[in-house]
């Protein structure tokens, strides 16, 4: 679990999965016994973890949210699936995505002013990923084996991302929540 200083929210921008995309990572489970499946209203691509931020900046970011329209669709490529921070030292099981130009004008966009607004400075390069499985242990050769059997297995389809949230996370009765605050979208749709 976290910790959220007094009167902050820890925040952050992500883009919504197409439900192809989302309905194809959900379609068979995955092999692992020593970690747990990140739930199916979890399944995001953060594009800017803001960190704590205070009710000042908060409004600041709703106000954005407001003004702030995403020029066109941003397609989501898959790549390949892989563990962070190592594979010898894996915490969690993600799919990478492909960085498209579109991926990063948006990742730019949201890293602007929103360093002073945040207890979050960024330095960490952006590795677009969606997180599928946080690890208790690091997984044995034959459970790395089944893992990656089952990682290519799977036939993913390009889809393009038209919702950007900025989500409120905490934790609640000990699990963890992402709380829609605002959502911006796609030019010409509603």
């Amino acid at each position: 679990m976290f910790r959220t200083a007094q009167g902050r929210k820890r925040l952050f921008f992500a883009l919504e999965l197409p439900d192809t995309l989302k309905q194809a990572l959900l379609a068979r489970p995955l092999p692992l016994q020593r970690g747990q499946a990140v739930p199916a209203g979890h399944l995001h691509l953060t594009i800017r973890f803001l960190g704590d931020v205070d009710p000042a900046n908060e409004q600041k970011l709703l106000e954005f949210c407001r003004q702030f329209r995403l020029a066109s669709s941003i397609p989501l490529l898959p790549d390949k699936f892989d563990c962070f921070p190592t594979r010898s030292r894996a915490r969690s099981f993600h799919l990478r995505l492909k960085p498209v130009p579109e991926l990063l004008e948006l990742r730019d966009c949201l890293n602007g002013d929103w360093d002073r607004l945040s207890s979050n400075g960024e330095g960490r390069p952006f590795r677009p990923h969606i997180t599928l499985c946080r690890m208790r242990r690091v997984p044995t050769a034959e459970e790395f084996r089944q893992l990656d059997d089952w990682a290519a297995k799977q036939r993913l389809p390009a889809a393009p991302a038209t919702v950007l949230t900025l989500f409120h996370s905490f934790f609640r009765d000990n699990r963890l929540v992402h709380a829609p605050l605002a959502t911006v979208k796609t030019r010409g749709t509603d």
